[in-house]
């Protein structure tokens, strides 16, 4: 089952923020802690063994029409000696609602485009096979 945190009225948009400097995925405290409770391991659980992973859902987000789905294996951390969502609450600033951090850009190759004022998603396993040539070297 997959968990699409922004999910808003139509009168309310969810305004995300990427940042490369911002390690975790960071939202509405009623809505990480909701979060947290659907995709956390059992207490206690201080590895994230396949074992585990294989137990929990996806999370998605859902961003210009499109669904970014991470699997366990994406979102999930050890932090301080227990297997944790790469979560954290964050209250709203200037209308951002969340922040994507690293553990995001992990899963989605992303491409900051500042003259259209724009950012770009691709996932990584559709971006490996052409790194070399998005990195300026030779082409595949």
């Amino acid at each position: 089952a997959s968990v699409n945190p922004c999910q808003q009225d139509d009168e309310h948009m969810c305004i995300v923020s990427v940042d490369s400097g911002h390690s975790l995925m960071s939202g509405p405290p009623d809505i990480i802690r909701s979060l947290k409770q659907k995709l956390s391991p059992p207490p206690g659980t201080t590895t994230c063994s396949e074992e585990v992973i294989s137990k929990l859902p996806d999370l998605s987000f859902v961003m210009g029409g499109k669904m970014f789905t991470m699997q366990p294996v994406d979102y999930l951390i050890e932090l301080e000696g227990r297997c944790t969502p790469a979560l954290s609450e964050r209250t709203v600033r200037n209308g951002h609602d969340w922040v994507l951090g690293e553990h995001f850009m992990r899963t989605y190759y992303t491409m900051f485009d500042y003259d259209n004022m724009r950012v770009g998603f691709s996932h990584l396993d559709l971006v490996k096979p052409h790194i070399e040539a998005i990195m300026g070297g030779a082409a595949p």
